[in-house]
């Protein structure tokens, strides 16, 4: 059964070319894509709405890409 809404996924990684080019490979398979190249930017989109999943770069330079959760994960 196909997906009757694109899945919003967040992009963080702050090296610009493999970001560029796993955006543009989940874009052409239909997802939406949002990105940010460190924490802090993650942290502000997470802020400003709900993604499907998240998928962040282990070492970024502001920290740790493990200790990202959204907020609603936060409450569990």
């Amino acid at each position: 059964m196909p997906r009757t809404r694109a899945l919003e996924l967040l992009v963080v990684d702050d090296d610009p070319d493999f970001l560029h080019s796993l955006v543009a490979l989940l874009r052409e398979m239909k997802y939406d894509a949002a990105t940010a190249s460190d924490l802090a930017g993650a942290r502000a989109a997470l802020s400003e709405k709900p993604y499907d999943a998240v998928l962040v770069d282990e070492e970024l330079p502001d920290g740790v890409g493990g200790v990202l959760r959204q907020p609603d994960q936060e409450r569990r």
